[in-house]
């Protein structure tokens, strides 16, 4: 039995066959060494290519194309001798020769002790990010879930530092990495000081609060040099890992650059990997940073033990940030985290476009998507449109936990630069939520509102327990474009839910949904200021009527609108006060913001005590009003057929050619 360091030694008498049997020193396997006839400069890298006096061997896996192990490297993985160096350089190794590299499970861990000291685009000055392994082109690792876990003590909440696992500032193509348990040790690293910063609020009043910080403590990822060159990867494979317990911002960085223009990593594919316990001291967690085109994150658990609340902030704000084309997120599971996915942009595609977030389930605190306003914040990122974007078969929980935030949502869109072709189909969400009320969907107008909401499609969807189903909020004098609001069954808390409500800040500003397609509605709110012009079929309380002829007082006017078959059909009922007054002209309905195209006539009835009259109305062919007249057709006041007194009832059904409503 000889060794490998034994036959390689200087002066080793070992004869030098063509084919020699050996152990490695390191790892006590068996391997072969066949001379080298080929031409090609070599160096001796102490495993794979070895030098006997003059004569070159390499190692047999290298013809065969089969794995190295790490322990022939001199790994040991015993929890106590650093074995960051070795690792990083059996990765420049493999990496430059294209052979896969086995990191194999032992009983302890491998101890990571990052002592490459690098800059990135956010680092002001040299050294700062500490590195343990340095990413390579050709990377090929793959584990049967060996553990490699951060060393105690490398940051603190008095001396916190940027801390990367695997990192690279360089563009590089053909990773791969799979198997691994990847463990930041974040309670031992942490990175925020815990001390209150106090100040005081308009009030007078001294408020206390934790500053958290962000830095950038990550498993695997890319970043830029501190001169604005971007870095990222393409053709990338990370699967069957685990990403714990990192207290920083986030685990998978594809990559980040505030220049223009940087170029965008390619073909990324996370699949069956589980985040597990992240952010564990920061309050600005994305899991995955999904700053490339062209992505396939699918089949991967995202879970935090302790939920993200207003009062302990920390942990999984984010499971994934999409910031490219091309992107597809499904059959992921997120669990504890304050929000799912948030769409977004970066500085330099024009267009994000192409997003396909699908058949996920979840159980968050707040948000399930969040289309951040953040993507105009700089004028490096203006304008940015974000096309095509699907959520289709999601199925999930918003939980009772108290949040800053003052509505929960399935869907959010609130981005300065307002997307188009949003499609929001057949997905399920269930709200446990008391402390803060919850809707399906949202449309929010921010400050500086650059574009206008249009084509966004929300069919086929349910929800249960919710307190409304799609709310539009306006913020400014901007016209919402096309909207469709199809067969979606909406269930509300003590039934008292809005299916759809439109209001604004301010009844100054006059935007209105311009095309506002509908079915299935039987609740519809507006803030009377003709906030949506509605077609399709729907049914609900319309509250947007007038009447002339009367001055209602204490009296009731309640009213019930559907559409069918291009015809509006209203049911309204006045209910007289004891202030009600008339002032001798005929009683009349007017739908506001429909105009028939021809004159009908209207069915009415007068209930009064036990007697009932039954009466007829005229719908004009100019303006909606449908008139009351008696049987011989003399106009309706408070004398004619009978005194309407209090209690009386009017009850009138009348029917508009028209399917267009304004509410």
């Amino acid at each position: 039995m000889i060794y490998t360091e034994d036959f390689f030694s200087p002066g080793s008498s070992y004869p030098a066959d063509n084919l020699v049997q050996l152990v490695d020193s390191y790892s006590k396997e068996n391997v072969n060494y066949v001379k080298y006839a080929g031409t090609t400069p070599i160096v001796d890298d102490g495993v794979i290519f070895r030098a006997k006096g003059s004569e070159w061997y390499v190692l047999s896996n290298y013809i065969s194309g089969e794995y190295v192990n790490v322990k022939q490297f001199g790994a040991k993985g015993d929890g106590v001798n650093n074995d960051a160096p070795i690792i990083n350089y059996a990765i420049e190794v493999t990496s430059r020769l294209k052979m896969r590299l086995f990191i194999p499970k032992t009983d302890d861990f491998y101890l990571i002790d990052p002592q490459v000291l690098t800059v990135d685009e956010t680092s002001p000055i040299q050294p700062n990010i500490h590195v343990g392994m340095l990413i390579q082109s050709n990377m090929n690792v793959f584990s049967d879930k060996a553990v490699l876990k951060l060393k105690d003590g490398i940051s603190s909440e008095t001396a916190p530092k940027d801390i990367r696992m695997f990192f690279s500032n360089d563009f590089l193509h053909d990773i791969s990495m799979s198997g691994l348990v990847l463990d930041m040790n974040g309670l031992n690293n942490l990175i925020t000081s815990k001390i209150k910063q106090c100040k005081k609020n308009e009030k007078g009043e001294i408020i206390c609060n934790i500053i958290y910080s962000q830095k950038t403590q990550f498993h695997f990822g890319f970043s830029g040099t501190k001169n604005g060159i971007g870095s990222g990867a393409n053709n990338v494979l990370i699967e069957n890992c685990s990403f714990i317990n990192t207290a920083g911002v986030t685990c998978i960085s594809m990559c980040q650059s505030n220049t223009a223009n940087v170029m965008l990593g390619r073909n990324w594919i996370i699949r069956n990997n589980l985040f597990k316990n992240n952010g564990l001291d920061s309050i600005d967690h994305s899991s995955i940073f999904g700053w490339a085109k062209d992505v396939n994150c699918y089949n991967n658990t995202f879970y935090n033990d302790v939920m993200p609340d207003s009062t302990d902030p920390v942990g999984g704000q984010v499971a994934y940030e999409v910031h490219g084309s091309n992107q597809n997120f499904f059959n992921n599971t997120i669990e504890n985290y304050y929000q799912g996915l948030w769409v977004g942009i970066n500085n330099s595609e024009d267009k994000i476009q192409n997003i396909y977030i699908h058949d996920n389930t979840f159980k968050l605190s707040c948000v399930f998507v969040d289309f951040y306003n953040g993507n105009l914040e700089d004028a490096s990122s203006y304008p940015v449109d974000i096309e095509n974007v699907f959520i289709k078969s999601n199925v999930g929980t918003i939980t009772n936990t108290q949040v800053n935030d003052g509505v929960k949502q399935f869907i959010r869109i609130n981005a300065k630069k307002a997307p188009s072709n949003v499609f929001i189909e057949n997905n399920t969400l269930i709200n446990e939520s008391y402390v803060k009320p919850c809707s399906f969907f949202s449309a929010v107008y921010v400050e500086k509102q650059y574009s206008s909401l249009s084509h966004i499609f929300v069919n086929n969807n349910s929800g249960t327990n919710l307190d409304t189903g799609c709310t539009f909020f306006w913020g400014k004098n901007m016209d919402f474009g096309k909207i469709q609001i199809l067969n979606n069954s909406f269930e509300y808390k003590d039934n008292t839910g809005v299916d759809i409500k439109c209001y604004g800040n301010s009844t100054s500003q006059d935007g209105k949904i311009l095309d506002l397609v509908v079915s299935n509605i039987k609740s519809f709110f507006s803030d009377n200021n003709n906030r949506a012009v509605i077609s399709g079929h729907f049914s609900f309380p319309y509250h947007n009527m007038s009447l002339v002829g009367v001055s209602l007082q204490n009296g009731i006017l309640k009213s019930n609108i559907s559409s069918s078959s291009n015809h509006l059909t209203v049911n309204a009922e006045l209910r007289i006060g004891t202030s009600t007054s008339f002032d001798g002209y005929p009683i009349a309905f007017k739908v506001n913001g429909a105009v028939s195209k021809s004159q009908t006539v209207c069915d009415a009835m007068i209930l009064k005590s036990s007697h009932r009259y039954l009466v007829k109305g005229v719908v004009d062919a100019t303006g909606s009003w449908c008139t009351l007249t008696d049987v011989n057709g003399n106009p309706i006041n408070s004398a004619d057929p009978t005194l309407l007194s209090e209690g009386t009832v009017i009850n009138s059904i009348f029917v508009i050619d028209n399917p267009i409503l304004t509410v």
